[in-house]
Parts: structure tokens; C-alpha cells; sequence
């Protein structure tokens, strides 16, 4: 019986010892080895959205939502709000969702919300860590300003000041 204690003991020592060596090879991948998103991307980065050509812009205003969050849903009266100055003040909008371009346009109509150019983007491709995020983006494709979550209405304010030319 003493043997079969003592092989026991040594298969259970190495069964720990491969166990806490995946433990920490998970913990590095995740941790350590990938890259950190910011909420949204820093100022003076360029916003990487394939086929948009920035220099054809003064600025432009990308909307990054996702059907499944309850505080773009929560901000739909803002959006229509601030598609209506952007409209007046002619600053182009694009909406970038990780949902399906059929999703993604239905659930811009079911809260009324209309953009002339939904694309369809993961967060991460952009470096949106968080929605809603919008983001102004100057000629040369950097970011210029941004704002995350459901804004506060001091928010909002500054997000329209943030138009003006």
C-alpha cells in the first residue's frame, strides 16, 4: 500500500504542476502577450475603417454602436439630435457596428436613427474597447476627439461644440 501512496503522490504533484503551468500560460496570453484596449482610441491615432478616405473631410464623425448595448439604445434621442446638426453643419457621419450590415441597419432603424453610411467594423479593428463611442476624426484619418458611453448632457454639449467649424 506504501508504494501505491507514494506513486499517487507523485502523479497528483505532477497533475498540479501542469495545471498551474496552463493556469499561467492563459494568464500571460490574456494579460501580459495581448494588447490593451483603451475605451476608445487616443488622440493623434489613426482611425483604421477600410474604404473611408478622410481626406475627402474636413471631419468626420464615427458613430460606434452595437445592437445588443443598452446605453447605445439609451443615447438613440441624442444620436437623432446630433444627426440633425450634423446634417446642418455638413460634417459627414459613419456608424460602425461589429453586427452584421443587415443587423446593424435594422437596429439603426428601430431606433430611428438614419446614417448614410453604416460600415461594418469589430471594436477592436478600430480600437473601440467600449459602446457607445463617438469619435471625430480629422482629413488625415487621426482622431481628434472622443467620447464614450452615455453621455451626460454637459457631454453632449461639448460633442456639438466639438462640431463647429
Amino acid at each position: 500500500m506504501g508504494r501505491f501512496a507514494a506513486r499517487l503522490e507523485v502523479v497528483s504533484n505532477v497533475a498540479i504542476i501542469v495545471l498551474a503551468a496552463i493556469v499561467a500560460a492563459v494568464a500571460l496570453r490574456n494579460y501580459v502577450f495581448t494588447p490593451r484596449l483603451t475605451m476608445a482610441p487616443p488622440q493623434g491615432t489613426r482611425l483604421e475603417l477600410p474604404g473611408v478616405q478622410w481626406n475627402e473631410r474636413p471631419q468626420t464623425l464615427v458613430m460606434v454602436l452595437r445592437k445588443d448595448c443598452q446605453f447605445c439604445s439609451a443615447s438613440s434621442a441624442f444620436y437623432r439630435r446630433l444627426l440633425e446638426e450634423t446634417a446642418r453643419l455638413h460634417v459627414p457621419v459613419i456608424a460602425a457596428l461589429p453586427d452584421e450590415p443587415a443587423a446593424s441597419q435594422e437596429y439603426l432603424r428601430h431606433l430611428g436613427i438614419v446614417v448614410p453610411e453604416v460600415r461594418h467594423a469589430s471594436l477592436r479593428s478600430i480600437g473601440v474597447g467600449a459602446t457607445p463611442t463617438l469619435v471625430l476624426v480629422d482629413a488625415r484619418g487621426a482622431v481628434a476627439r472622443s467620447w464614450v458611453g452615455q453621455l451626460s448632457q454637459a457631454r453632449e454639449a461639448e460633442v456639438f461644440r466639438s462640431l463647429q467649424p
